[in-house]
């Protein structure tokens, strides 16, 4: 386990202790919805150059697969305490399948909405141990209006406490979507791109990192973000920054930090996934602004210290505590 140094605090403690305390009292029932990505990490070794051009040849020694995206947030939501429904936009492909093992696997039940496009898959190419590039093979198609109306009606009807929205501006997540699950009254945490904030309006939550809050905002600093989302989208807005930790405000006037945890990094993949199924699971059920931006920062901090698109169980959690 990466060493670490913030799980001294004991405000810190009490604040994680706390949301585990209601996160372990009550279960949930999670609908997220959003763009769904297969993540897959191809392992290799440089086998020696190719005698067709001045290029490797890589010999594949292992392939893994993780869900990605909205298919990340479901996976950590459902190792904390929840029972999860998963629907996105996906193709009627092999990736799909491999990506509905993966999300089963993860107790999350997966209901695709298919596309004319293919199931996005971002292939990252580790050789020799290092992490070399990454294949993204994806096409972005908007959903059609009557396909949104038609998600946002099962969405709704499958009687969700709250819903989670994870928005990689893929197709899925539409200002049509958007507008007929806020109608439902029920609350929305979502995670938007800049071109899509103002579909969430009025929402639960929106949580941004850094550079994505910068240009949904005229501000230059995360602390100014926060406050000036929040005030006008009319909601909570939580500014992530990685190992800088979080800023956040609910209403414009008083912002708060949280720090992350000092990890050694492995992979930054799928943070912000496991940042929005961390927070939703402790806000949820009760828990302040503070004590859910806390544990939010811890979670996503032990995801980035382990290998591929992680998720986080409460047992890990726990035990991180005791360190």
């Amino acid at each position: 386990m990466a060493s670490h140094s913030s799980v001294s605090s004991a405000t810190n403690k009490a604040a994680i202790q706390r949301a585990l305390q209601a996160i372990g009292s009550k279960g949930l029932k999670v609908v997220v919805v959003g763009d769904v990505l297969l993540d897959q990490y191809i392992y290799c070794f440089n086998k020696k150059v190719s005698p067709e051009a001045p290029a490797p040849i890589l010999q594949i020694t292992q392939k893994e697969f993780y869900p990605g995206g909205a298919a990340n947030t479901a996976a950590n939501s459902a190792t904390l305490n929840a029972e999860v429904t998963l629907f996105g936009l996906a193709g009627n492909d092999a990736a799909c399948s491999v990506l509905t093992q993966e999300v089963n696997d993860r107790s999350v039940e997966f209901s695709p909405v298919f596309s004319e496009a293919p199931t996005t898959v971002k292939s990252r190419i580790i050789c020799d141990g290092e992490y070399q590039f990454r294949l993204d093979d994806e096409q972005a198609l908007a959903m059609p209006i009557a396909h949104a109306e038609f998600l946002a009606k099962a969405i709704v009807s499958d009687k969700p406490d709250l819903i989670l929205v994870s928005d990689y501006h893929k197709g899925t997540i539409t200002g049509t979507l958007l507008d007929a699950l806020k109608q439902s009254g029920l609350p929305i945490y979502g995670d938007p791109k800049p071109e899509h904030v103002g579909f969430f309006k009025g929402t639960q939550l929106i949580s941004p990192n850094f550079g994505e809050a910068c240009l949904m905002s005229p501000c230059v600093d995360p602390r100014s973000c926060a406050s000036w989302l929040a005030k006008h989208y009319q909601t909570t807005c939580v500014v992530t920054c990685g190992p800088h930790g979080a800023y956040g405000s609910e209403d414009g006037n008083q912002t708060i930090y949280a720090p992350a945890l000092n990890v050694k990094v492995d992979s930054v993949a799928g943070a912000g996934d496991t940042f929005l199924a961390a927070y939703s699971a402790a806000h949820a059920r009760g828990c302040s602004l503070s004590d859910s931006m806390e544990f939010a920062t811890f979670v996503s901090s032990i995801a980035t210290s382990k290998p591929g698109t992680a998720v986080v169980t409460i047992e890990e959690i726990k035990q991180w505590l005791q360190e």
